[in-house]
């Protein structure tokens, strides 16, 4: 297993754990947000494209979608992946109820921020992949 550098503010978190975590609570609870998280550590992006993302996933019935890169300056985009837990007829209603919660929100991006903090101790911005 590689090793973790921390760095700056960020914690170092084990993918595959956190995955795992996130996944089991959103089966537990159906929290709408738990989709969003799944969809931001299975791709690496910020919370904001994940939001978009799932925005787009629900809209488009597509696994994959393209939402643009936050904090470039061009029109960059970045190809975003449905996690395949969610793209079975369960997944499909936890994903529906994503967006029904998040057309409902003011700033989905804190949101989601302060939930995953509340929740499982660690900021939207540590996801670490260590295989």
């Amino acid at each position: 297993m590689a090793e973790c550098v921390k760095r700056g503010w960020d914690s170092c978190l084990d993918y595959r754990k956190a995955y795992s975590q996130i996944l089991s609570h959103l089966y537990s609870t159906g929290n709408p947000y738990d989709v969003i998280l799944l969809v931001q550590l299975r791709n690496g992006s910020r919370v904001g494209e994940a939001v978009e993302a799932t925005k787009a996933f629900c809209s488009e019935g597509k696994n994959t979608v393209r939402v643009r890169v936050e904090k470039h300056k061009g029109n960059d985009t970045r190809l975003m992946v449905l996690p395949e837990e969610l793209r079975n007829r369960e997944g499909r209603d936890l994903l529906a109820k994503a967006c029904i919660k998040l057309a409902k929100l003011k700033d989905a991006k804190d949101s989601v921020k302060v939930y995953c903090k509340a929740t499982y101790g660690f900021n939207t911005h540590s996801y670490v992949m260590l295989l």
